[in-house]
């Protein structure tokens, strides 16, 4: 299992581009879910309030390597919209079970 934290910062003017393709986007996020891929994935708040405007994205997923995790989100409706700024897939190591 290769994991990679995938954080994506919204450009100007994201709200109507979010809106827009918000169905295609969780539809690619749920094939993910499916294939067993996708351990969280959630939009980043402006502010603490859940009605806060999303400032951008944060998922966990899992790919046999980091080439493969930006492969699959640079083909997101979300990033072919222009939704962000700016993008990074970053390796990430799941510490809870070390806690235990």
């Amino acid at each position: 299992m290769s994991l990679f934290c995938i954080i994506a910062f919204d450009g100007p003017h994201s709200t109507p581009k979010r809106e827009q393709h918000l169905e295609a986007h969780i539809s690619n996020l749920k094939k993910l879910k499916q294939a067993g891929k996708l351990l969280a994935a959630g939009p980043l708040l402006k502010s603490e309030d859940e009605a806060s405007p999303e400032q951008g994205s944060m998922l966990i997923v899992d790919f046999e390597n980091q080439q493969q995790a930006e492969a699959w989100y640079k083909n997101d409706a979300y990033y072919l919209a222009g939704v962000y700024a700016s993008l990074q897939v970053i390796p990430y190591l799941d510490a809870m079970p070390y806690l235990e």
